[in-house]
């Protein structure tokens, strides 16, 4: 059995913290929720250093997951230290930069925080850091490695729901730091790339980038009606529509499944089928990078997945501007989307 070598890049709260977030809430979480976490659950892998230019925040974190070995510069752990799998858990802007460091490093693999970057063009200089030297990548794209997804990913095939028709989704955080977790989600439901977006998006009503509301037409002809404008209501929550049933599911709303009677025609509220590992969304995406480390096993979202995320992201504010349905791909590579709250 290898042991893999891990330092992490930023010591905050998706490296750390949120897990503890998680019990008070109601959801259906699966621990380990954090980077570290993840971590410390796989004996394959051990933090033996982390960066941060906090320092408080960085003695919290050594303090917790027990790592040794604590510096305020990436850039000297990375030379420092002998790493094979780099956390990247800063906030977005530092990225690419980041990336084209830990590329040059000699490490086997990247587990990285959502989204990849602000525009395409950053998002292609994280794709060439890590092609030059052959990195393996996993980008936090939680619920595409969520069991609970995973499992409603077989029911859709299993065909108990009939064909694939449309996506109705509430969600939050704006159109890029929060709906990159829906778009990867999307992509891997229904096992198609986007064909055309069209959306109209509100400047000025939220802490976060942008949201809106909007269209995503899939190549395969599924729909994604998306209501990601700030202040409704709704919790997260996703109400995947087929030909003869529907399920929902959504940050506290246990998995659903509705299906037509036989008789009348209506549609019925069932048991959910079948059971889920119990192997939480992050455990599963730093097995996969092993894996892919090991094996070249594609991961469920790598870096290439995170970019096909970003690029919805871009084409939302493409068709906002424009008034009218943009296709993809994504030529303006330039285009770069704001984050008012000005994370650190």
């Amino acid at each position: 059995m290898s042991t893999y070598r891990v330092g992490v890049i930023g010591t905050g709260r998706i490296a750390s913290s949120i897990q503890d977030e998680m019990l008070s809430k109601p959801s259906f979480v699966i621990l380990p929720h954090s980077h570290a976490g993840a971590y410390s659950a796989i004996p394959e892998t051990t933090i033996v250093a982390a960066a941060d230019t906090n320092a408080e925040r960085l003695a919290e974190f050594a303090n917790r997951w027990d790592v040794a070995n604590t510096y305020s510069d990436y850039r000297e752990m990375l030379q420092a230290e002998a790493l094979d799998i780099v956390s990247i858990c800063t906030p977005t802007p530092s990225h690419a930069e980041i990336a084209e460091a830990v590329g040059a490093s000699g490490v086997k693999g990247v587990f990285m925080e959502k989204p990849v970057a602000q525009s395409l063009g950053q998002v292609d200089r994280v794709i060439a850091a890590f092609e030059a030297t052959g990195v393996k990548t996993v980008i936090n794209h939680t619920r595409t490695f969520d069991p609970y997804y995973r499992r409603i990913k077989e029911v859709i095939a299993s065909g108990v729901i009939g064909d694939l028709h449309a996506f109705m989704v509430h969600w939050h955080e704006g159109f890029l730091f929060g709906s990159t977790h829906l778009f990867d989600l999307l992509r891997y439901l229904t096992d198609s790339d986007a064909d055309w977006v069209f959306g109209d998006i509100v400047e000025g009503e939220s802490l976060f980038d942008p949201g809106g509301i909007g269209t995503i037409r899939f190549k395969n002809g599924v729909d994604a009606l998306i209501n990601v404008r700030p202040g409704h209501a709704a919790p997260l929550e996703v109400d995947i529509v087929g030909t003869t049933g529907r399920i929902r599911i959504g940050g506290s709303l246990f998995p659903e499944l509705y299906s037509k009677d036989a008789t009348t025609g209506e549609l019925v509220k069932r048991g959910f089928p079948g059971a889920v590992w119990g192997v939480s969304a992050m455990t599963t995406a730093v097995l996969e990078l092993i894996a892919s480390i090991e094996s070249g096993a594609k991961p469920a979202s790598d870096v290439y997945d995170g970019r096909a995320a970003v690029e919805l992201s871009v084409a939302f504010h493409l068709s906002s501007k424009a008034h009218a349905p943009v296709a993809l791909p994504i030529t303006d590579t330039d285009f770069e989307i704001q984050d008012p709250w000005g994370r650190k």
